[in-house]
């Protein structure tokens, strides 16, 4: 692999690492306290540090370098994480996720930000970074002292057989110099299993002629772990090069067998310590105690690995090519079953039978595609708090963000595009929907903020929500607002919920001063307008108050979906079959006509409103008779039921999901367009759209858009 290709692996390692880094001080904030969230955000920068030091990023080891520090402060237990602390480590997550960002792209670093964080880190260190040696005192004595660690807390449960392994480790200078510790990496060590370290310090010069800058300590360790050897080197991974290393695997031993010490002598020496001799340590001087402190630390029960899940990384052109072949393959599947009805052939045919087996084996296909680009949604719902954390520090307003869900998995394409929508809705209700810790006093609520991202299957679409507890929207200065600003007439009759929508026309803002934040007239439009890009629909429900909710319906996926073929005029249209609850004949009784031309249809206890999909798309100029069509009962992720009535239905099958913005532009009622088994193209319905325009006007759906411009 080309050095291009290796760093380029580091930095989608790096993603990993700084999701499980903030995902873990986001649980510290949340009060989970546990040692393993400490040891796992401290192994993330770790990480990362040594990864940036092998490729010479120098600024970013020297930030790392420094949050690792105060990490391992508190990981034993120097520092206590409150919420200073936390807030401080957050801050510097951030500032980390930044440089790696710039690294990637090639941008230059904000070196005053950085510097900032790094002196709040600073401060929270409570002890000197270095301890200064008296090079005056002639009688300064260095004695390595070793330090039993008791392992026997080891869970041996199912632990198999222990492998010995013979490890000689020599750090060079530059091991040191890119910001690596060898007092770390036998600690990773020790969490593997239990160890014997001898330090051999055969090779350290006296006082006066030592290198400050040079590395002279040899570590020999003998490791008993269950785990195989590749979990061995990958603690030397990033610092193989700037060492010499040998790992040497002796003969196994079944756990409480005799040979594995109850308790072992590990010998730790700590290399920030000045220069030194064996023997010359004193074991009562403060740097004694020191190495013991590091030396004392009871291990971590070795890992096991047989849960873990093996992964892949795959180049993403090469899955989107495989989704597109899958496509096809789907439409040429649907052409072959086309032919052999046209043909005639019968349905018990052998010929017949291979095209159903055909049809399941590429539907099971399609699905296990689908899934490979499947992802959950936690990566940008994690995003999110540090939105949150800048735009409260902006408003001078306390925010809680509260997420759920984060496991909801959904197509790829429909994740990347996320981000920039629920930016601007989070920055939003944080800006206009929260308010001031003073004034949720005077309403009589906590001077926190809280705000809730979530997100759920419902329908067959992905639903994600952002509720805020503020005071809800104020209709009468966003109706004053919309005429000042020549959005609507001032005569103009507006239901409340009409109102609550004019905050996505573009060019609307409530905020009376341009900030970093709002006031420039660029919103929620925008919101919506990506959310239609992705096939979906946005909506806003308020009350005055109590909050106010904004609700995006997204499709799970931008490939494919299942759907029902039908009649409408002289077209065949594809209803998707994730919105239909049941299909029906109506009879000339369930109808009811309620003037303006809107019909209502019985359906049991309750009246559901028709709608003519023909006459709505503008196929027709007036409508059918109900009882010689087909009745379609929908309902749209919003929980909105209604009748779409269509000529006849075909039959149900898989689309592929072909875009019509892309080749034309945004049709109304329309979501997609798809390629039939015999060659046409036939239109997907946006079912959610056909019954909004519906309800809001009788006439067809083209002089609504007119009018909304």
């Amino acid at each position: 692999m080309s050095n291009q290709g290796i760093m380029q692996v580091f930095f989608d390692e790096c993603d990993e690492q700084l999701s499980e880094l903030e995902s873990n001080l986001l649980a510290l904030e949340g009060g989970e306290h546990n040692l393993e969230a400490i040891n796992a955000v401290f192994r993330a920068v770790h990480s990362i540090k040594g990864g940036a030091g092998a490729f010479g990023m120098e600024e970013l080891v020297r930030f790392a370098h420094t949050f690792e520090t105060i990490l391992d402060q508190v990981r034993e237990g120097d520092l206590t994480p409150d919420a200073t602390v936390l807030k401080a480590m957050l801050k510097a997550s951030d500032v980390l996720t930044d440089l790696v960002r710039c690294a990637r792209d090639g941008e230059n670093v904000a070196v005053a930000d950085v510097e900032i964080v790094m002196e709040q880190l600073n401060a929270l260190n409570g002890t000197e970074a270095e301890k200064e040696i008296d090079e005056s005192d002639d009688d300064f004595e260095i004695e390595f002292q070793p330090v039993p660690v008791c392992l026997d807390d080891i869970d041996c449960t199912d632990a198999g057989e222990f492998a010995r392994f013979e490890i000689s480790f020599r750090p060079r200078p530059m091991l040191y110099e890119n910001g690596n510790d060898a007092v770390y990496l036998l600690r990773e060590l020790r969490s593997l299993g239990e160890i014997e370290v001898q330090c051999d310090a055969d090779a350290l010069p006296t006082l006066d002629e030592i290198e400050p800058e040079g590395a002279f300590l040899t570590w020999q360790v003998t490791l008993h772990t269950n785990s195989d050897e590749s979990k061995v080197r990958e603690i030397f991974e990033f610092v193989q090069w700037d060492c010499d290393l040998s790992i040497s695997a002796g003969n196994s031993l079944a756990c409480g067998e005799a040979g594995i010490p109850d308790k072992v002598e590990a010998h730790l020496c700590n290399p920030a310590v000045g220069p030194a001799d064996p023997g010359q340590f004193d074991a009562g001087s403060e740097h004694a105690e020191t190495i013991n402190s590091e030396a004392a630390v009871a291990p971590e029960k070795p890992s096991k690995s047989a849960n873990i899940q093996a992964t892949i990384r795959v180049n993403l052109e090469r899955v989107e090519q495989l989704i597109n072949l899958v496509g096809e393959l789907v439409i040429n599947q649907a052409m072959l079953e086309q032919q052999a009805e046209v043909a005639g052939l019968d349905r018990t045919s052998a010929i017949c039978s291979g095209l159903n087996d055909l049809q399941k084996l590429t539907k099971e296909i399609q699905d296990g595609v689908m899934a490979i680009r499947a992802q959950p949604v936690k990566p940008v719902f994690q995003r999110m708090h540090r939105i949150a954390r800048e735009a409260g520090e902006a408003t001078a307003k306390i925010i809680r963000l509260v997420t759920e869900g984060e496991t909801t998995e959904v197509d790829k394409t429909v994740i990347e595009r996320l981000t920039d929508p629920l930016t601007h809705m989070l920055r939003n209700a944080i800006d206009h929907g929260l308010e001031s810790p003073e004034a949720r006093v005077r309403a009589g609520k906590p001077e926190e903020g809280t705000i809730c991202l979530s997100a759920n299957h419902r329908s067959g679409r992905v639903v994600i929500e952002i509720a805020d507890d503020g005071a809800g929207i104020d209709r009468e200065k966003v109706r004053s607002i919309a005429v000042a600003r020549g959005l609507i007439e001032a005569d103009t009759a507006l239901e409340a919920e009409d109102i609550d929508n004019l905050i996505f026309r573009p060019g609307f803002s409530t905020a009376e001063q341009v900030s970093d934040l709002s006031g420039r007239g660029v919103g929620l439009d925008v919101v919506r307008r990506a959310v239609e890009k992705l096939g979906g629909r946005v909506s806003i429900a308020s009350q005055p108050g109590i909050g106010t909710k904004i609700t995006m319906s997204l499709p799970l996926t931008l490939a494919v979906q299942e759907g029902m073929l039908v009649d409408v005029a002289d077209h065949t249209l594809v209803v998707p079959l994730a919105a239909i609850l049941e299909s029906l004949k109506p009879r000339s009784d369930m109808v009811n006509e309620i003037g303006l031309g809107k019909r209502l249809i019985k359906l049991q206890d309750s009246f559901v409103p028709l709608v003519d999909v023909a006459e709505t798309l503008g196929f027709r100029k007036a409508g059918i008779d109900p009882t010689q069509g087909v009745a379609l009962l929908v309902e749209t992720p919003g929980g909105t039921r209604c009748v779409l009535l269509v000529d006849a239905i075909q039959g149900q099958n898989q689309v592929v999901i072909k875009s019509v913005e892309r080749h034309f532009s945004r049709v109304p009622g329309i979501a997609a367009a798809t390629i039939l088994g015999d060659g046409r193209v036939a239109l997907i319905a946006d079912t959610e759209d056909l019954v909004a325009h519906h309800q809001s006007v009788p006439e067809r759906i083209e002089p609504k858009l007119t009018a909304m411009g």
